[in-house]
């Protein structure tokens, strides 16, 4: 995982390598995100959350 990795290619990476089905490839990039602090702002790009503004 890198900063700005494209979603379609890990998709990609995840089908090929883990075998897992395309169904299920969104539900676990939006796992991915909780998981890791990422955010999407374009749905095309993942990139990691730099700061965490605490109110």
């Amino acid at each position: 995982m890198h900063d700005g990795v494209e979603i379609r290619e890990l998709c990609e990476i995840l089908k090929k390598y883990y075998g897992l089905v395309a169904a299920y490839c969104c539900d676990l990039v939006v796992k991915i995100r909780i998981e890791l602090g990422m955010y999407s702002p374009d749905r095309r790009y993942l990139y990691f959350v730099k700061q965490i503004i605490d109110y």
